[in-house]
């Protein structure tokens, strides 16, 4: 009987022979080093390498949510001086990272979970796409951390624009770039890279699909069965290859097993041959494709409130889509696209009744899901003419969510204040108040303490060297704001003590957005 380590030796020496045969026009090209090849490093070695010109990469919804970016040419991922937000937008210095060793801002940046209030995940959004200096340490470790956490916040458009400032391409960069222009479709200046320069694939899989993108598809087929017959690709991966080259293999309608790790090149695979999606919460990246395309209506409303509820998308993004079309039926997110239109409606033709009431069938829908903040910052400036006839707790904690603390105090009862309603309009004014004459009864009452005194009269730091006050007041702005994230990442629900430090942290160095952090805890799913 023959060993499989035999067989797989005979096919080796097979494959070899028919190397040897190839016709002139695969071997044609500049001498070769005598180095030895495997079969695949061979026969994806091109002839010559044809420079491309860089694709434009689409920033709209970049630039119209943070401002002007910036670029900064670097060879490889060889510094992490780059960015695509200076610091006169950002307010962050470019000593950002202080003296704090690379690897700890590369842990600290993977162990953020990005589960905070909108304001937490504008920060970590924002650190991400910061200009800085280099932090000590490994080159290119930070940045290469920094672009993965773009991806799992669903900013492909950001993530690519920081990859296509690298101008030498090396492992790291193409790696990078192959998952990015995988799932954006944007793939033919990565696939040409790759295929020119084999020792830069991710792996033969990688390789296969981009000689097919590049219409190479005897190529594609031939790498396919080469990599096949030495057991270099998964079998549940190689079956979604086999049907990605040649569909008629299969019959309509089956079925392939998921990949048991879905990576971008799994899932741009299972897209583009039909099927379906694996059940359960998919990355924030896989989903950028569904906010355009032929996707479905469903599909894009989804896409969009996820992006909303779990990354950074800019609410205007979410609140087209609810508008593209009359909702196909009624509940759920057809039920928030109905709501929307309604209010519009009522914006539009209706009486201040009607509109008080769409106003508050919108809040109805979206407070629950952690939208109220994005219908906030939707309507609030249409609705800031609205006579104020009477109280009404959603107009006013939607102003407040909008950082409008008079317009929010015409909707509050003309009588005495709750505790909670006074905290969060001297927060927003920056002014100091009396302090409470009864103690706080409720987590919630504690919790609007404890963020009005970390901006009013902060507790000092205490001997912890981690702590976020200690951070700054030692210059470790960077370290500072990301130890804060981690401790924001608990939401509304975070603890008293650690919303007044986190909070005290980060006033003195971004303070619009420290007091966003606070009112969002306090009013984003509270009910009214």
């Amino acid at each position: 009987m023959i060993s499989a380590r035999m067989r797989k030796g005979l096919v080796r020496a097979t494959l070899a022979l028919a190397l040897a045969a190839a016709p002139l026009s695969a071997q044609d090209g500049p001498a070769r080093s005598t180095e030895r090849q495997s079969p695949l490093e061979w026969l994806t070695r091109e002839v010559a390498t044809q420079p491309r010109p860089r694709p434009t990469v689409e920033q709209d919804r970049l630039r119209s949510y943070f401002g002007a970016v910036e670029e900064q040419p670097l060879p490889g991922l060889t510094t992490d001086a780059l960015g695509l937000l200076p610091s006169r937008i950002t307010g962050l210095p470019v000593t950002l990272w202080g003296d704090a060793p690379a690897g700890i801002i590369a842990t600290l940046l993977r162990n953020i979970k990005n589960t905070g209030v909108p304001a937490s995940r504008h920060l970590f959004n924002r650190i991400l796409l910061a200009e800085a200096r280099p932090p000590q340490g490994p080159p290119g470790l930070v940045l290469g951390v920094r672009i993965e956490r773009l991806l799992d916040t669903g900013a492909l458009d950001a993530a690519e624009a920081m990859l296509n400032r690298a101008e030498q391409p090396d492992l790291q960069v193409t790696e990078l770039a192959f998952d990015i222009g995988v799932l954006t479709g944007r793939d033919d200046r990565v696939c040409s890279t790759l295929l020119n320069q084999t020792e830069l694939a991710p792996n033969v899989e990688s390789q296969i699909w981009c000689a097919a993108r590049l219409g190479r598809w005897h190529e594609a087929a031939f790498l396919y069965r080469i990599a096949t017959a030495l057991e270099e690709i998964d079998p549940i991966r190689a079956d979604h290859l086999a049907w990605f080259l040649d569909p008629e293999m299969f019959e309509t309608g089956f079925e392939l097993d998921v990949p048991e790790a879905l990576t971008p090149l799994d899932f741009a695979l299972r897209e583009a041959i039909g099927q379906p999606r694996p059940p359960g919460t998919l990355p924030l990246a896989y989903l950028d494709g569904d906010l355009s395309g032929n996707r479905t209506l469903r599909a894009r409303i989804e896409a969009a409130e996820a992006l909303v509820q779990r990354g950074d998308l800019p609410p205007p993004v979410l609140f087209a889509t609810y508008r593209r079309a009359r909702p196909a039926a009624s509940g759920g997110l057809w039920g928030r696209s109905g709501a929307v239109q309604d209010l519009d409606d009522a914006l539009r033709i209706g009486s201040v009744e009607e509109i008080i009431a769409a106003v508050e069938a919108v809040d109805e829908a979206f407070a629950p899901l952690g939208l109220r903040q994005a219908a906030a910052r939707e309507f609030a400036v249409q609705l800031a003419d609205l006579p104020a006839d009477a109280p009404n707790p959603t107009l006013a904690a939607w102003f407040l969510l909008d950082n409008k603390p008079g317009q929010a105090r015409d909707w509050m009862r003309d009588e005495e204040l709750t505790l909670i309603e006074a905290l969060s309009i001297a927060i927003l004014e920056q002014r100091r108040i009396p302090p409470p004459a009864i103690a706080p009864r409720t987590d919630r009452e504690r919790r609007a303490l404890a963020a009005y005194s970390a901006f009013a009269a902060p507790e000092p730091p205490g001997a912890d060297l981690s702590d976020p006050r200690q951070l700054v007041a030692d210059e470790q702005v960077g370290e500072a704001i990301l130890r804060a994230l981690r401790v924001l990442d608990a939401g509304t629900e975070i603890e008293f003590g650690d919303l007044h430090a986190v909070l005290a942290a980060l006033a003195p160095i971004q303070p619009e957005i420290a007091r966003r952090i606070a009112i969002e805890t306090l009013w984003l799913t509270a009910p009214l």
